[in-house]
């Protein structure tokens, strides 16, 4: 749940779930996710907030890692740290994508006639 301290990385096996973004008043649905995918890569920085909610949408599996752990193996085998962090870093780009086009939406927006006018 958001803002609570991220620990576990989790990749799904089965079901699916959906990424929100949670407020007091609010909850905001970002982007689904199923088998094969990954949510929970905050858990591999140092004193990292959950920053969004996963919720199950169907019973699910994943297969769970100690962020601690991967981020330590990451540190002391470089060539390792480069095959987890980049798709992990993937991972990141994709819901800021989705959180992007989401809150577009909610303003009216669509995101492909936006391309041209957005700077970067």
């Amino acid at each position: 749940m958001s803002g609570q301290r991220s620990e576990l990385f989790h990749l799904i096996v089965k079901g699916s779930t959906c990424v929100e973004l949670r407020a007091a008043r609010f909850t905001v649905r970002l982007q689904p996710l199923a088998s094969g995918q990954a949510f929970g890569w905050s858990a591999l920085l140092n004193h990292q907030d959950t920053l969004l909610q996963v919720r199950a949408r169907e019973p699910m599996t994943t297969h769970c890692l100690h962020g601690g752990d991967l981020a330590r193996l990451c540190r002391t085998d470089p060539d390792l740290g480069t095959e987890i962090l980049t798709p992990t870093l993937r991972v990141v780009a994709g819901r800021v994508k989705a959180t992007e086009e989401r809150f577009a939406e909610m303003c009216g927006e669509s995101m492909n006639s936006n391309r041209s006018k957005r700077c970067c």
